[in-house]
């Protein structure tokens, strides 16, 4: 069988076209129809605003139809990171606000009544390393205290009661996350921001933005918009459009598959006590058992540079295979790929530059829950909502002397990791 090219959610959600014609005005455009952009689109048309949504592609089409599906409620960085660099009030605010976004898309799920598989589901991540125990033991136990976090730490011998498996030493198991279907997400939010009057418009790049009296000039493939407000929310994909977010957004490259259908009693043998998993190998590595039941969905990084799915696809069966053993014999029908925005200081950023709104950087960790609750956030500030301020509004978004967007370090960094993860060190 040779793998499909496509990713898996697709095969009952693909991204739609749209036939919408380009207006000459509006109150806001919003460049991107992943998460971010249709979560603003959707604030904002529910307030009375005029919005048009330009992209490039299909809708959705980009990471946020294309990624491993996890709801989280974490940052990247640990609490006891996070108190290092800002102290402790700033490091619990910028903590509580990733726990409001998970709860913010669950609840606009349960209130739009979205049908999009979403289920609450346990997260255990492993430690790769026996070293790595102590530490997420530690940084469990703070969260738990200063933040009321359930998560709890997972002895060696206490493993199997989540997942079977000689690859991990003990661990973590995280009840504040969920799973859902990207694909169907993103086709409910999409019609419900359309009835509320909002248009998307879609294999329309925007091709530059200039100011015009009080607001924008906006050229796009399609013809050119007048904006009061306009929002950017490419992430992975941000391309020169608005150089100073191109050279804070680190474009990365990840890659999943999943398996053939195996069956629910074969997989719940292998992952018995949780939906969502994860590790500490310093190359991604993640995964979650399919809505059905029936398939794993494996993500990861397995190469230094960027490579097709073509290639990747028997790196990540090569890899769950030394997880899992038994699935040796497994083959895998999906192959695919999406970019994710990184940033220098490994947290998500919002805020306005040369008056264009932005939100963005979701590096990977809860850019599902993030992205639509910045979205959100950042919907609110165009409006003057005071109830759009977040902890992350006083961040600065870093970038490097002489990066201009092209991660010509990402090679020499990733393979250093992989090598440290394959040496257990």
């Amino acid at each position: 069988m040779v793998a499909s090219g496509q990713p898996f959610w697709w095969d009952e959600a693909p991204p739609q076209d749209s036939t919408a014609v380009l207006p000459k005005q509006a109150d806001v455009l919003v460049v991107g129809s992943g998460f971010t952009g249709l979560s603003a689109a959707w604030t904002l048309a529910r307030r009375g605003r005029s919005v048009v949504v330009c992209e490039a592609g299909l809708v959705g089409s980009g990471a946020s139809t294309r990624n491993g599906a996890h709801v989280g409620a974490k940052l990247r960085p640990s609490l006891s990171a996070l108190t290092d660099r800002f102290g402790e009030a700033k490091a619990v605010a910028l903590c509580r606000e990733a726990m409001a976004a998970r709860n913010y898309i669950g609840d606009l799920v349960e209130s739009e009544n979205i049908a999009c598989d979403f289920a609450a589901m346990p997260r255990y991540t492993g430690a790769h390393r026996e070293s790595d125990f102590a530490g997420m033991a530690k940084s469990a136990d703070l969260m738990a205290k200063k933040l009321g976090f359930p998560i709890a730490a997972v002895p060696p011998a206490e493993q199997d009661r989540y997942v079977k498996t000689d690859a991990y030493h003990g661990g973590t198991i995280d009840h504040s996350t969920a799973g859902f279907h990207p694909g169907k997400f993103i086709k409910g939010l999409s019609e419900r921001l359309q009835d509320a009057g909002a248009i998307i418009v879609t294999r329309n790049p925007v091709q530059g933005i200039e100011p015009d009296g009080s607001g924008f000039s906006v050229r796009t493939a399609k013809g050119t918009v007048r904006a009061k407000n306009v929002l950017v929310a490419t992430n992975g994909y941000s391309g020169p459009l608005v150089q100073h977010l191109r050279r804070r957004i680190i474009s990365i490259g990840s890659y999943i598959i999943a398996t053939e259908p195996l069956g629910n009693n074969r997989v719940r043998d292998l992952i018995p006590g949780c939906g969502l998993l994860g590790d500490t190998r310093r190359a991604a590595s993640y995964m979650r058992i399919s809505p059905d039941g029936e398939r794993i969905i494996y993500g990861g990084r397995v190469a230094a540079s960027e490579i097709s799915p073509e290639l990747s696809g028997p790196r990540l069966k090569a890899v769950l295979d030394r997880i899992f053993p038994d699935l040796r014999s497994a083959r895998f029908t999906h192959s695919w790929m999406g970019f994710t925005g990184f940033t220098f200081d490994d947290l998500p950023h919002t805020g306005v530059v040369n008056g264009l709104h932005f939100a963005m950087g979701y590096c990977g960790t809860s850019g599902t829950s993030l992205g639509v609750y910045l979205g959100h956030k950042t919907a609110l500030k165009i409006l003057g909502d005071q109830e759009g301020r977040t902890a992350f509004d006083s961040l600065t978004f870093e970038t490097r002397p002489f990066y201009t967007g092209n991660p010509w370090f990402l090679s020499a960094a990733v393979a250093f990791f992989r090598f440290r993860d394959w040496a257990k060190i």
